[in-house]
C-alpha cells in the first residue's frame, strides 16, 4: 500500500506508547482507539469484560470485494511492566525509551499498523474485503481478554494476529501449549529472634521447590520458568506463607503434560521435605497448534507478505 503516511504512523505510535496501558489498566488506550475508528465511520463495540470500563474492542470495516472471504485482524492493547510514564525518543530512525520503562511496541506497533492500514484504505478508497478488527485486553496475563470475548459477532472465519518478534516478512504458523502454575506454601510464622525453632519457613519451601523444578530451555520445543515469588512480612519473622508463580510451554502437547507432571512432583516433594502445606493450582490456558502450509490462512498470509 504505497499511500501509507509514514510520518503520521510514527506520530500515532509515539502517542500510543505514552498512554499508560498495563494489563488490567487498558481503558485509556481502548478509548483512544475507539475514537479514531469512530471518526473513520466504523461501528465500534466494547464488550466491557475488562476492568474499569476496559474491554475487547470490535469494529467492522465493510468491504467491496465480495469475492474474498472476510478477514479478522487482531492486536492486543496491554503492555508489561514497567510500562507507565513511557518517554520515547527517535534516534537514527529507531524509537527508544529513556531506559526506565519498556517501550510498549508489544503490541502498540501492531495497533498503529492496523489503524494506519484502515485509515489509508478508507481515505484512498482501496478495494478490500470485509474486515473484523479486534483489539483485546489482558493478553500479557494469559490472553484474558481473548478468552472473555464472544466471537458470535465476527463474520470472519480466518484471521491474523499481529504479535510476534520475528523480522518483517515472516509469518508464525505454530504456537505452544501453555500452563500457568500457582503454588502456595503454608508454613508457620514465628519470631525469628525469640523462637525461630517454632516456625516453619515457607520461603525455605519455595526455595527448595525452585531448586527441584526443571527450568529454562528443556528442549527445542519446551520451556519452563518461575517468574514471581511473593511472601514474608518482616526480616525478623519466619514467613508463614509464600506464593510462587510459574509457567510451562511446549509446541508438543504430550511434552507439556510430562513436564508439568515433573513440576508437580517437585513442588509436592519440596512441601513434604520442609513440613509445609502446598496449595497448588495448575491450569492449561490453551493447547498448542500448528497450521499446515496447505491451510487457507497460511496461503493468504504468505501472499500478503510477498506483496508487501
Amino acid at each position: 500500500m504505497s499511500d501509507i503516511d509514514v510520518d503520521g504512523a510514527l506520530a500515532t505510535f509515539l502517542e500510543l506508547v505514552q498512554i499508560d496501558s498495563p494489563t488490567y489498566g487498558e481503558r485509556p488506550i481502548i478509548e483512544r482507539i475507539a475514537r479514531e475508528l469512530e471518526a473513520l465511520g466504523l461501528p465500534v463495540t466494547n464488550d466491557r469484560t475488562g476492568r474499569d470500563g476496559a474491554g475487547n474492542l470490535h469494529a467492522r470495516l465493510t468491504g467491496s470485494r465480495g469475492d474474498l472471504p472476510p478477514l479478522l485482524l487482531c492486536a492486543h492493547t496491554d503492555t508489561v511492566e514497567p510500562g507507565r510514564g513511557v518517554k520515547p525518543t527517535v534516534r537514527d530512525g529507531v524509537v527508544r525509551t529513556d531506559g526506565r520503562t519498556v517501550l510498549g511496541a508489544d503490541n502498540k506497533a501492531s495497533v498503529t499498523a492496523l489503524l494506519e492500514a484502515v485509515g489509508t484504505t478508507i481515505r484512498h478508497n482501496v478495494p478490500h474485503r470485509d474486515v473484523d478488527l479486534l483489539f483485546t485486553w489482558g493478553e500479557e496475563r494469559g490472553h484474558a481478554g481473548a478468552a472473555a470475548f464472544d466471537p458470535a459477532p465476527l463474520r470472519a472465519r480466518m484471521g491474523v494476529t499481529l504479535d510476534d518478534t520475528a523480522d518483517p516478512g515472516h509469518i508464525t504458523v505454530a504456537a505452544p501449549a501453555y500452563c500457568s502454575i500457582l503454588a502456595r506454601f503454608l508454613g508457620k510464622a514465628a519470631h525469628a529472634g525469640d523462637a525461630p525453632e517454632l516456625g516453619v519457613s515457607a520461603i525455605v519451601a519455595a526455595a527448595e521447590a525452585v531448586r527441584r523444578l526443571p527450568l529454562g530451555r528443556i528442549d527445542h520445543e519446551t520451556t519452563a520458568n518461575v517468574g514471581l515469588i511473593r511472601g514474608g512480612s518482616a526480616r525478623n519473622t519466619v514467613p508463614g506463607a509464600v506464593e510462587l508463580e510459574g509457567e510451562a510451554r511446549s509446541l508438543d502437547n504430550a511434552k507439556l503434560e510430562r513436564l508439568v507432571a515433573r513440576m508437580r512432583d517437585g513442588l509436592e516433594a519440596a512441601a513434604r521435605e520442609t513440613g509445609t502445606t502446598l496449595d497448588l493450582v495448575i491450569k492449561q490456558e490453551y493447547p498448542a497448534y500448528r497450521w499446515p502450509e496447505s491451510a487457507d490462512v497460511v496461503g493468504e498470509a504468505t501472499a500478503a507478505v510477498r506483496l508487501a
